[in-house]
């Protein structure tokens, strides 16, 4: 089982987000910018959420330093949210805004297995739009 030790991690490099992003057990990508409001709000939770589940590995992507990545992973707007299981994305979980309840909801899911299994490691695929969204995101990055 993965551990994330109770802290957000922040990746080094690009290696290590990919590996981060392909390990195994459960892992909570938070794809947000320094400029985002709604970014702002909603990472005192992520962070509560890291501290509160250590069996899972929190991740903080910047999508301007990460850019290719965050479009390879179909993020469109943030702050967007994306629960892997094994190095493959969950869609059915996937949260873009800033939706406290949503968040909590779906990390809940995700540590329940409770979730339809629609998994994609490619989430620029056809018809991977995430279902859960909320008007709380900033669009474009």
């Amino acid at each position: 089982m993965s551990n994330g030790n109770g802290e957000v991690i922040i990746p080094r490099d690009d290696k290590h987000l990919e590996e981060l992003a392909s390990s195994e057990g459960p892992v909570v990508m938070d794809f947000s910018a320094v400029w985002c409001g709604p970014c702002r709000r909603i990472e005192p939770l992520f962070k509560q959420l890291a501290r509160t589940n250590p069996e899972v590995k929190f991740v903080k992507v910047d999508v301007d330093e990460y850019a290719d990545f965050a479009e390879d992973m179909g993020v469109a707007a943030m702050p967007t949210f994306q629960f892997r299981e094994d190095g493959e994305t969950i869609n059915a979980l996937t949260v873009q805004g800033a939706s406290n309840e949503k968040l909590e909801a779906n990390l809940e899911a995700l540590l329940l297995g409770n979730y339809p299994n629609n998994v994609n490691n490619d989430a620029g695929d056809e018809g991977s739009e995430p279902e859960n969204t909320d008007q709380d995101a900033d669009d474009d990055f």
